[in-house]
């Protein structure tokens, strides 16, 4: 069977569903960051976030009151993306766009009808009171909505035989069954015992 045509085939088509740039990691070593041997930093950095996207929406993905409404934690830019789904230390924006689709996908497969995907994201961002130290990691919730667009097109296992009316022509009328009475045999009686009640 030929494979699905990606949902979302490109960090371009990520980015634009999630509302944030994806950039490429820095170079562990900025002096050379040519050198293909310059190990990058983990995780994908998030260039600037449009408003009201997914991104800007996230929200704390372990609330305190899980009953009510989830504070908004939005993923800005300057955070750095370290667990995308389940995607652990990805690597590239094309990480981030692979497992977006692949989260979009398995969703719609538990349920065609769902119109909103929750992928827990874990970003790490530049601690304000410490920035040289270790930075503050933080997990969130983005809400993707899944639109028509992102719904695989609808393919019948085996499309239903069209039903061809019998030949001849004019509409099809269904046929009509006699009422079964058995005939007694011929030349024989018949013997009907009227039912009397019972004198007592």
């Amino acid at each position: 069977e030929p494979e699905p045509e990606p949902i979302v085939p490109d960090p371009d088509t990520a980015t634009e569903i999630l509302g944030g740039d994806l950039l490429d990691p820095d170079p562990t070593d900025p002096d050379d960051p040519d050198d293909p041997d310059t190990p990058k930093k983990p995780g994908v950095p998030v260039g600037p976030v449009k408003p009201g996207s997914p991104f800007d929406e996230a929200v704390d993905a372990d609330p305190d009151d899980p009953d009510a409404q989830p504070p908004k934690r939005p993923i800005q830019e300057g955070d750095v993306i370290v667990q995308f789904g389940d995607k652990k230390d990805p690597q590239s924006p094309e990480d981030i766009a692979k497992e977006l689709d692949e989260q979009i996908k398995q969703k719609l497969e538990e349920d065609p009808e769902a119109d909103h995907v929750d992928i827990p994201v874990t970003i790490e961002r530049p601690n304000p009171d410490d920035p040289d130290g270790d930075p503050i990691r933080e997990e969130v919730i983005v809400t993707v909505p899944i639109t028509p667009e992102m719904r695989p097109d609808p393919v019948d296992p085996e499309p239903p035989k069209p039903v061809d009316p019998p030949s001849g022509g004019g509409s099809y009328t269904p046929p009509t069954y006699k009422p079964d009475v058995t005939q007694p045999d011929e030349g024989g009686t018949v013997s009907v015992t009227p039912s009397r009640p019972e004198r007592g």
